[in-house]
């Protein structure tokens, strides 16, 4: 982004410039160059990271996320009852979610399971941190219709160093 300021900043002034922004990778950098617009040339000199004043306690342009061990955080599900019957209506099932430390593509799968276990459903991406959506539209492998019934949604990501689950219990009717 670009923030325009009505006056010069003089040698020696202090600014801080505080926004919100999503992060989903551990160590973000942000990256930050003046410009003078009134120059005619439009030369930008890059700011480094450094102890510029005491004034400041910070000497990064790094942020860091929390520690956790969660890779997939901020879900949401629209509603976990599903009624694929063409009138418009929970046609289908969305997780949205977010993938966070994981810096390399990843497999994020989206399995759905009757209760004896069976796979009757899966949707796998190559992903890497970011906002995310799975779905699901009560199809089975075939691209059939699965009966009405109750039916486990398991949404797995593989990240370096571990695997993360998270298990959803979702209804079809008709």
């Amino acid at each position: 982004f670009q923030v325009t300021f009505v006056e010069a900043i003089a040698d020696g002034d202090l600014v801080e410039l505080r926004f919100s922004a999503r992060i989903f990778q551990q160590s973000t950098q942000f990256n930050l160059f003046i410009q003078d617009s009134g120059d005619g040339e439009g030369l930008r000199q890059k700011v480094d990271p450094g102890d510029a004043t005491d004034q400041v306690a910070s000497n990064s342009n790094v942020v860091a996320l929390p520690v956790v061990g969660d890779l997939l955080i901020n879900k949401t599900l629209q509603s976990l009852v599903l009624s694929p019957n063409g009138d418009g209506v929970n046609e289908r099932i969305e997780l949205v979610l977010d993938v966070v430390n994981v810096a390399v593509p990843r497999p994020l799968q989206l399995g759905v399971y009757t209760l004896s276990g069976q796979l009757v459903y899966e949707e796998m991406q190559q992903v890497v941190a970011g906002p995310q959506m799975l779905s699901w539209d009560g199809r089975d492998h075939a691209g059939q219709l699965v009966p009405p019934g109750i039916y486990l949604l398991n949404i797995r990501i593989s990240g370096d160093a571990r695997e993360q689950n998270q298990r959803h219990i979702a209804s079809v009717v008709y």
